[in-house]
Protein backbone atom coordinates (compact mmCIF):
# COMPACT_ATOMS: atom_id res chain seq x y z
CA UNK A 1 0.00 0.00 0.00
CA UNK A 2 1.43 3.38 -0.72
CA UNK A 3 0.10 6.83 0.19
CA UNK A 4 -1.02 7.79 2.98
CA UNK A 5 -4.57 7.29 4.56
CA UNK A 6 -7.00 10.07 4.40
CA UNK A 7 -4.18 12.47 2.38
CA UNK A 8 -6.01 13.85 -0.83
CA UNK A 9 -5.60 14.53 -3.15
CA UNK A 10 -4.00 10.97 -4.28
CA UNK A 11 -1.25 10.28 -7.27
CA UNK A 12 -0.11 7.71 -9.43
CA UNK A 13 -0.01 4.13 -7.72
CA UNK A 14 -1.66 5.44 -4.66
CA UNK A 15 -3.89 3.59 -2.55
CA UNK A 16 -7.37 4.58 -2.13
CA UNK A 17 -8.28 3.84 1.57
CA UNK A 18 -11.40 3.86 3.68
CA UNK A 19 -10.04 6.79 4.95
CA UNK A 20 -9.87 8.19 1.80
CA UNK A 21 -13.77 7.73 1.21
CA UNK A 22 -14.84 9.05 4.52
CA UNK A 23 -12.99 12.33 4.02
CA UNK A 24 -14.85 13.04 0.90
CA UNK A 25 -17.99 11.75 2.47
CA UNK A 26 -17.39 13.73 5.32
CA UNK A 27 -17.07 17.16 3.27
CA UNK A 28 -20.85 16.23 1.16
CA UNK A 29 -22.45 15.68 5.09
CA UNK A 30 -21.13 19.12 5.46
CA UNK A 31 -22.97 20.72 2.32
CA UNK A 32 -26.05 18.51 2.22
CA UNK A 33 -26.15 16.95 5.34
CA UNK A 34 -26.35 17.65 9.11
CA UNK A 35 -22.89 19.71 8.78
CA UNK A 36 -21.35 17.53 11.20
CA UNK A 37 -16.94 17.70 11.09
CA UNK A 38 -17.75 21.62 10.12
CA UNK A 39 -19.25 24.75 12.37
CA UNK A 40 -22.62 23.98 13.89
CA UNK A 41 -24.75 25.79 11.47
CA UNK A 42 -23.41 24.07 8.18
CA UNK A 43 -25.55 21.68 6.26
CA UNK A 44 -29.26 21.32 4.06
CA UNK A 45 -30.27 19.26 6.34
CA UNK A 46 -30.66 16.22 4.41
CA UNK A 47 -30.39 12.15 4.62
CA UNK A 48 -27.74 11.34 2.61
CA UNK A 49 -27.39 7.96 0.88
CA UNK A 50 -23.55 7.99 1.53
CA UNK A 51 -22.06 7.16 4.57
CA UNK A 52 -18.29 6.40 6.30
CA UNK A 53 -16.79 3.23 5.88
CA UNK A 54 -14.56 1.20 7.42
CA UNK A 55 -10.62 2.00 7.08
CA UNK A 56 -9.96 -1.74 5.58
CA UNK A 57 -13.42 -2.15 3.45
CA UNK A 58 -13.23 -2.60 0.19
CA UNK A 59 -15.02 0.37 -1.70
CA UNK A 60 -17.39 -1.12 -4.35
CA UNK A 61 -19.21 0.55 -7.14
CA UNK A 62 -22.55 0.67 -4.93
CA UNK A 63 -20.51 2.80 -2.26
CA UNK A 64 -19.60 5.41 -5.15
CA UNK A 65 -22.72 5.66 -6.92
CA UNK A 66 -24.51 6.93 -2.88
CA UNK A 67 -21.53 9.74 -3.18
CA UNK A 68 -21.93 10.61 -6.73
CA UNK A 69 -25.72 11.32 -5.37
CA UNK A 70 -25.03 13.23 -2.73
CA UNK A 71 -22.65 15.21 -4.76
CA UNK A 72 -25.46 15.50 -7.60
CA UNK A 73 -28.08 16.89 -5.47
CA UNK A 74 -25.97 19.33 -3.87
CA UNK A 75 -24.70 20.38 -7.03
CA UNK A 76 -27.92 20.53 -8.99
CA UNK A 77 -29.02 22.67 -5.69
CA UNK A 78 -26.08 25.37 -6.32
CA UNK A 79 -25.52 25.10 -10.28
CA UNK A 80 -29.36 24.09 -11.84
CA UNK A 81 -28.07 21.35 -13.43
CA UNK A 82 -27.07 17.70 -12.73
CA UNK A 83 -23.77 16.91 -12.23
CA UNK A 84 -21.59 16.06 -15.39
CA UNK A 85 -18.66 13.75 -13.88
CA UNK A 86 -18.86 10.00 -14.96
CA UNK A 87 -20.66 8.38 -12.06
CA UNK A 88 -18.71 4.94 -11.83
CA UNK A 89 -20.40 2.14 -12.52
CA UNK A 90 -19.91 -1.90 -12.17
CA UNK A 91 -17.35 -3.55 -14.28
CA UNK A 92 -15.63 0.35 -14.48
CA UNK A 93 -12.49 0.41 -12.61
CA UNK A 94 -12.01 2.67 -9.97
CA UNK A 95 -9.03 5.26 -10.17
CA UNK A 96 -7.49 7.69 -7.90
CA UNK A 97 -8.71 10.19 -10.51
CA UNK A 98 -13.00 9.47 -9.32
CA UNK A 99 -11.91 10.14 -5.99
CA UNK A 100 -9.61 13.93 -6.74
CA UNK A 101 -12.41 14.69 -8.37
CA UNK A 102 -15.11 13.92 -6.16
CA UNK A 103 -13.37 15.73 -3.43
CA UNK A 104 -12.42 18.93 -5.54
CA UNK A 105 -16.18 19.56 -6.91
CA UNK A 106 -17.21 18.69 -2.73
CA UNK A 107 -14.62 21.99 -1.62
CA UNK A 108 -16.05 24.15 -4.29
CA UNK A 109 -19.89 22.87 -2.81
CA UNK A 110 -18.37 23.44 0.50
CA UNK A 111 -17.15 26.86 -1.14
CA UNK A 112 -20.40 27.63 -2.20
CA UNK A 113 -22.51 26.21 0.12
CA UNK A 114 -24.89 29.07 0.76
CA UNK A 115 -25.48 29.63 -3.22
CA UNK A 116 -28.68 28.56 -4.56
CA UNK A 117 -29.67 28.30 -8.31
CA UNK A 118 -33.06 30.31 -8.54
CA UNK A 119 -34.58 27.60 -10.86
CA UNK A 120 -34.42 25.21 -7.72
CA UNK A 121 -36.49 28.14 -5.76
CA UNK A 122 -40.10 28.25 -5.32
CA UNK A 123 -41.48 31.36 -4.47
CA UNK A 124 -43.26 33.79 -3.39
CA UNK A 125 -45.64 31.96 -1.30
CA UNK A 126 -47.76 33.99 1.59
CA UNK A 127 -47.80 32.29 4.60
CA UNK A 128 -49.89 35.68 6.40
CA UNK A 129 -51.18 39.00 5.88
CA UNK A 130 -51.71 41.52 9.03
CA UNK A 131 -54.08 43.99 7.68
CA UNK A 132 -55.75 46.94 9.51
CA UNK A 133 -59.14 47.91 7.82
CA UNK A 134 -60.44 50.80 10.43
CA UNK A 135 -58.93 54.66 9.96
CA UNK A 136 -55.85 55.95 12.57
CA UNK A 137 -53.78 58.53 12.21
CA UNK A 138 -54.73 62.17 12.31
CA UNK A 139 -51.37 63.08 14.60
CA UNK A 140 -48.72 61.57 16.57
CA UNK A 141 -49.85 57.96 16.48
CA UNK A 142 -49.23 54.94 15.26
CA UNK A 143 -50.36 51.31 14.35
CA UNK A 144 -48.20 48.03 15.08
CA UNK A 145 -48.45 44.31 15.24
CA UNK A 146 -46.06 41.33 15.84
CA UNK A 147 -45.88 38.21 13.48
CA UNK A 148 -44.02 34.72 14.47
CA UNK A 149 -42.54 33.30 12.15
CA UNK A 150 -41.39 29.70 12.60
CA UNK A 151 -38.55 28.12 11.08
CA UNK A 152 -39.13 24.43 11.09
CA UNK A 153 -39.55 23.67 14.60
CA UNK A 154 -35.61 23.77 15.75
CA UNK A 155 -32.78 26.18 15.48
CA UNK A 156 -30.95 23.39 13.34
CA UNK A 157 -33.93 23.64 10.55
CA UNK A 158 -33.89 27.32 10.87
CA UNK A 159 -30.19 27.12 10.39
CA UNK A 160 -30.76 24.48 7.14
CA UNK A 161 -33.81 26.87 5.98
CA UNK A 162 -31.34 29.78 5.46
CA UNK A 163 -28.27 27.52 4.68
CA UNK A 164 -30.65 26.30 1.59
CA UNK A 165 -31.08 29.55 0.26
CA UNK A 166 -34.56 30.08 1.71
CA UNK A 167 -35.65 33.39 2.51
CA UNK A 168 -38.90 35.17 3.96
CA UNK A 169 -40.02 38.54 2.26
CA UNK A 170 -42.06 40.87 3.98
CA UNK A 171 -44.13 43.45 1.99
CA UNK A 172 -46.04 46.63 2.49
CA UNK A 173 -49.46 45.98 1.76
CA UNK A 174 -52.14 49.33 1.26
CA UNK A 175 -55.74 49.66 -0.85
CA UNK A 176 -56.83 53.10 -0.89
CA UNK A 177 -59.76 54.61 0.72
CA UNK A 178 -59.98 58.37 0.59
CA UNK A 179 -58.13 60.26 -2.12
CA UNK A 180 -56.11 62.50 0.63
CA UNK A 181 -52.25 63.52 0.38
CA UNK A 182 -51.76 61.61 3.35
CA UNK A 183 -53.26 58.24 2.00
CA UNK A 184 -50.95 59.02 -1.09
CA UNK A 185 -47.70 59.44 1.16
CA UNK A 186 -48.38 56.02 2.61
CA UNK A 187 -49.15 54.17 -0.57
CA UNK A 188 -45.74 55.02 -1.80
CA UNK A 189 -44.19 54.10 1.41
CA UNK A 190 -46.07 50.81 1.34
CA UNK A 191 -44.77 50.30 -2.25
CA UNK A 192 -41.78 50.44 -1.67
CA UNK A 193 -41.46 48.27 2.01
CA UNK A 194 -39.87 44.98 1.35
CA UNK A 195 -37.67 43.60 3.45
CA UNK A 196 -35.75 40.07 2.83
CA UNK A 197 -35.00 38.07 5.81
CA UNK A 198 -32.07 35.58 5.00
CA UNK A 199 -28.98 34.28 5.83
CA UNK A 200 -27.33 37.06 7.05
CA UNK A 201 -30.07 38.79 8.63
CA UNK A 202 -30.96 35.91 10.52
CA UNK A 203 -27.94 35.60 11.91
CA UNK A 204 -27.85 38.94 12.96
CA UNK A 205 -31.28 38.84 14.75
CA UNK A 206 -29.84 35.98 16.82
CA UNK A 207 -26.91 37.58 17.41
CA UNK A 208 -29.11 40.13 19.51
CA UNK A 209 -31.00 37.31 20.99
CA UNK A 210 -34.24 37.84 22.79
CA UNK A 211 -34.55 41.76 22.20
CA UNK A 212 -36.23 43.67 19.19
CA UNK A 213 -33.04 44.56 16.50
CA UNK A 214 -34.17 47.37 13.67
CA UNK A 215 -33.88 45.06 10.94
CA UNK A 216 -35.45 48.15 8.59
CA UNK A 217 -36.14 51.95 8.57
CA UNK A 218 -38.37 54.18 6.17
CA UNK A 219 -38.49 57.84 6.68
CA UNK A 220 -38.47 59.28 3.39
CA UNK A 221 -42.30 60.53 3.57
CA UNK A 222 -41.97 64.17 2.11
CA UNK A 223 -44.23 67.50 2.61
CA UNK A 224 -45.90 68.00 5.76
CA UNK A 225 -45.40 64.18 6.48
CA UNK A 226 -41.75 63.82 6.88
CA UNK A 227 -42.06 63.02 10.80
CA UNK A 228 -43.69 59.79 9.83
CA UNK A 229 -42.19 56.62 8.96
CA UNK A 230 -41.86 52.49 9.35
CA UNK A 231 -39.65 50.46 11.02
CA UNK A 232 -38.93 46.78 11.35
CA UNK A 233 -37.93 45.13 14.34
CA UNK A 234 -37.29 41.38 15.25
CA UNK A 235 -36.02 39.29 17.87
CA UNK A 236 -35.59 34.99 18.35
CA UNK A 237 -37.84 34.10 21.68
CA UNK A 238 -36.66 30.73 21.51
CA UNK A 239 -32.79 31.20 20.54
CA UNK A 240 -33.61 30.89 16.77
CA UNK A 241 -36.18 28.54 16.34
CA UNK A 242 -38.61 31.22 14.71
CA UNK A 243 -38.40 35.25 14.58
CA UNK A 244 -40.81 37.56 16.36
CA UNK A 245 -41.68 40.45 13.92
CA UNK A 246 -42.72 43.64 15.14
CA UNK A 247 -43.80 46.15 12.16
CA UNK A 248 -44.40 50.21 13.11
CA UNK A 249 -46.26 52.39 11.32
CA UNK A 250 -46.13 56.02 12.91
CA UNK A 251 -47.49 58.83 11.81
CA UNK A 252 -46.04 61.92 13.30
CA UNK A 253 -47.62 64.56 11.16
CA UNK A 254 -48.25 68.25 13.09
CA UNK A 255 -51.40 67.65 15.04
CA UNK A 256 -53.35 70.62 13.53
CA UNK A 257 -53.37 68.53 10.27
CA UNK A 258 -56.73 66.12 10.89
CA UNK A 259 -55.92 63.94 8.34
CA UNK A 260 -55.97 59.84 9.22
CA UNK A 261 -54.78 57.22 7.48
CA UNK A 262 -58.02 55.00 6.49
CA UNK A 263 -58.36 52.07 3.78
CA UNK A 264 -56.84 48.95 4.42
CA UNK A 265 -53.09 48.63 5.37
CA UNK A 266 -50.47 46.31 6.78
CA UNK A 267 -48.10 43.81 5.70
CA UNK A 268 -47.63 40.30 3.77
CA UNK A 269 -45.37 37.62 4.52
CA UNK A 270 -44.30 35.38 1.90
CA UNK A 271 -41.69 32.16 1.91
CA UNK A 272 -38.93 31.25 -1.01
CA UNK A 273 -38.64 27.30 0.00
CA UNK A 274 -36.32 24.58 -1.85
CA UNK A 275 -37.80 22.37 -3.97
CA UNK A 276 -35.83 21.44 -6.63
CA UNK A 277 -33.03 18.63 -6.01
CA UNK A 278 -34.80 18.10 -2.93
CA UNK A 279 -37.84 19.99 -0.66
CA UNK A 280 -36.51 22.09 2.43
CA UNK A 281 -37.71 23.85 4.90
CA UNK A 282 -41.85 25.36 5.02
CA UNK A 283 -41.29 28.04 7.44
CA UNK A 284 -44.65 29.24 8.83
CA UNK A 285 -46.70 32.20 9.98
CA UNK A 286 -48.96 33.20 12.96
CA UNK A 287 -49.97 37.11 13.61
CA UNK A 288 -49.72 37.18 17.35
CA UNK A 289 -50.48 41.09 17.71
CA UNK A 290 -52.52 42.52 15.22
CA UNK A 291 -52.88 45.97 13.54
Amino acid sequence: MTGTAGSLPKNTGDTIYGADYNAVQTKIRGVLGDGNGYTSNYGYGQALSSSPVAANAVINHTEWNYLFSDIDKAYTHQNGVAYSVTNPSAGLTISKDHLNTFNTSCDTLLANRLTVNAGQLTGPTQIAQALRTTAWGAGATGIDAVVNVALGGSVRNAQYFFNQGGTIRINGYYAYGSATTQNDQWNQEMGELAKDIDYTVYNAIVASGNAYTQIYYNASFTGSYTANYITISAKTPDGGASIDVYILYEDNHPSTWQDGVDGTIGATFSRYTVSGAFTGIQPTATITDAF
